[in-house]
């Protein structure tokens, strides 16, 4: 802690305090220069009158930075927690991706596996026909059915 002598308004005063003297200083001499303001504005005003006045505004400049800074701090709050709800869903899309990634890989390996065998049964002779596909539906006699026409033009 420090110890200085400063003047304000003419009255000299020690001050204990842990800020520098250039601040407390500076400080002061703000403080005389709003008291001067003040009383020369209002002209009937004593002192301590004054020093009221100055504290009243000092004090009311106070509260609305706290608020302003509580404002704030909210606002930065809920900054983060939607930061961190967007992160959140980020890692669970990573997520998702690297299981999509992993069922792919795991659909692609099981297809060529079923290549290579479809390619080993037909080497040995064997034709495989996929189930997916339909065979042809064979008509007996080879013929056509009735209104089944061969050309666009009627005979």
């Amino acid at each position: 802690m420090n110890t200085y002598r400063i003047k304000i308004f003419n009255r000299e005063l020690n001050i204990i305090t842990d800020q520098t003297l250039e601040y407390t200083q500076k400080l002061a001499d703000t403080l005389n220069e709003r008291l001067s303001e003040i009383i020369s504005g209002v002209g009937n005003l004593t002192l301590n009158d004054a020093a009221v006045l100055v504290s009243l505004d000092c004090l009311d400049k106070a509260v609305k930075s706290e608020e302003s800074a509580q404002n704030i701090r909210q606002q930065i709050k809920e900054y983060a927690d939607d930061a961190s709800k967007a992160r959140q869903q980020a890692l669970d899309r990573e997520h998702e991706i690297e299981k999509l990634k992993s069922r792919i890989k795991e659909l692609e390996d099981k297809l060529s596996n079923h290549f290579e065998q479809t390619a080993k049964k037909s080497a040995s002779g064997t034709v495989f026909v996929p189930k997916y596909r339909e065979e042809p539906k064979q008509n007996p006699n080879n013929q056509r059915p009735a209104n089944e026409q061969t050309s666009f033009f009627k005979k």
